[in-house]
């Protein structure tokens, strides 16, 4: 995990004193400028098991990743977005409530310890909003206590935002399984190497792998999957452009945790552990845009929320300059609280 220099108690005290005023601030400047307008959709593309480094963006020149590349460009990248941890279901656990799973009890992979009733899911929230929220469509949340028919008002392979009642924004998330690890276990028939996109020999292989024509092999394919992957990240900002509404759609993509090769998933190292993490909001400016160097675990996603959720209201009513401009102030807001001088990880072996 990325260190920094300790924070001693005054200086915690000052900083938190000190967003805290700002977002007061923030809060007083958009009221007396607010106007009804509606609410911007929010599409959410999440892909399995890639680490940051399998993305070009991210400066690896041997992933093919236009599309999620251009995202980048449009957007805000996050150099230091962290799972909370390095495996599926307890990272989804904490994404879902905005809680460590180790604080839900759920930290355990297959865990169905139920979740303190105190603790309400994002899509709850999102709905409560005037939101319509579709999932298409994995859940595994890691907790017996969550049924996704009651928290979501679409959750299946066929669940879209073009379903949504006229009129109603959106918030949609689609989970990519292209790159899920199965795909290079033997569930899938695996491609010879004379097949592959990416050839075997001309990989690069970190130091703590064997120089193996099998690893080579398992190399070259999931390089090959994230490229699949990210034409399918491709067809989503297509359709999403086809529709008419990505001029008022804030689009997240993020991996969901570290993997997939080994010393990766499972493995609280940076493989495990960092992943992608871009944000795009249609109206800013292209002098806005740019990378975060933040320290940003998934539970972040739950204040990053809850200021849009906040905030957005009245910025929908100004001009997409102003607009900007606030959006710009609540990100950088958001990174400055969300940026931490250690992060927090775990992985414990599935339950009993």
């Amino acid at each position: 995990m990325t260190n920094s220099k300790d924070l001693s108690r005054r200086d915690f005290i000052k900083a938190g004193s000190a967003a805290a005023i700002g977002f007061m601030l923030l809060d007083n400047v958009l009221v007396e400028a607010s106007t009804k307008a509606s609410r911007p959709n929010i599409l959410w593309i999440t892909s399995e098991d890639n680490s940051a480094y399998f993305t070009r963006c991210y400066g690896n020149n041997s992933a093919v990743t236009p599309n999620i590349d251009k995202l980048a460009k449009e957007g805000f990248l996050y150099t230091h977005a962290y799972s909370a941890s390095p495996v599926c279901a307890p990272a989804r656990n904490s994404i879902l409530t905005g809680v460590y799973a180790a604080s839900n009890g759920n930290e355990n992979m297959r865990s169905t310890y139920a979740k303190s009733e105190i603790v309400r899911t994002y899509p709850e929230f999102l709905r409560g909003a005037g939101y319509y929220c579709t999932n298409n469509s994995k859940t595994d949340y890691n907790t017996s206590s969550v049924d996704p028919g009651k928290i979501w008002d679409e959750s299946s392979d066929t669940a879209h935002y073009k379903n949504r009642p006229k009129g109603k924004p959106f918030f949609a998330v689609f989970h990519l399984m292209t790159t899920h690890e199965s795909r290079i276990l033997p569930f899938f028939p695996q491609p010879p190497p004379e097949q592959l996109k990416h050839k075997p020999e001309e990989v690069t292989l970190p130091p703590y792998h064997p120089d193996t024509p099998e690893m080579r092999h398992d190399w070259a394919l999931y390089y090959d999957l994230v490229e699949v992957m990210d034409a399918e990240v491709g067809n989503l900002l297509r359709e999403l452009e086809e529709s008419g509404e990505a001029d008022n759609t804030i689009v997240m993509y993020y991996g969901d945790n570290g993997g997939v090769l080994a010393r990766s998933k499972r493995f609280v190292y940076e493989t495990g552990t960092q992943i992608p993490f871009i944000v795009r909001i249609p109206w800013e400016t292209e002098g806005d845009r740019g990378t975060l160097l933040t320290n940003w675990t998934y539970t972040g996603f739950s204040l990053l929320f809850s200021l849009l959720l906040k905030y957005i209201p009245p910025i929908a009513g100004h001009s997409p300059n102003k607009s900007t401009r606030i959006l710009l102030l609540i990100l950088k807001q958001a990174h400055n609280v969300l940026s931490k001088p250690h992060l927090f990880g775990y992985h414990l072996s599935l339950s009993n």
